[in-house]
């Protein structure tokens, strides 16, 4: 009878190893979470989905508040839009993954549209330099 319930405990702590592990293991669906984080002029930060062909870009509404943009290094990205974001001073690149689409005419770069934006600084990689496409006039 002992021995039973011994095995029964080392089998409920393995099953609840398992569980725990699975617990903190990252999920499929937040390691293909695509987003940058944007900090707007009050000083606050929140994530900006980037979409499926790896735009990303700004509500009207919310154009004048958008002053960095911080692009993670898992995200993958082919533009940003960022005209009219009158108070937009830094764009910060950690990634040097590129969504390629055949369609676009220099396939391999980052486009940023930055008319009117107010742009001033691009941080990014040294191999991120030379494909980045600034149209616009920041």
């Amino acid at each position: 009878m002992q021995n039973c319930k011994w095995k029964t405990k080392w089998g409920t702590l393995g099953l609840a190893v398992i569980v725990l592990a699975g617990s903190l293991a990252p999920s499929k669906a937040q390691a293909q979470e695509n987003f940058a984080w944007i900090t707007n002029t009050n000083g606050v930060t929140w994530k900006r989905e980037i979409n499926l062909f790896g735009h990303l870009f700004f509500r009207s509404s919310e154009e004048p508040k958008v002053a960095e943009i911080l692009v993670p290094e898992h995200a993958k990205i082919s533009g940003i839009i960022v005209a009219d974001c009158a108070n937009l001073t830094n764009i910060v690149i950690f990634t040097s993954r590129l969504l390629s689409h055949s369609h676009l005419p220099a396939n391999g770069s980052l486009f940023i549209n930055a008319r009117e934006s107010g742009l001033r600084n691009i941080t990014c990689r040294k191999t991120m330099k030379d494909r980045i496409v600034l149209v616009g006039d920041a």
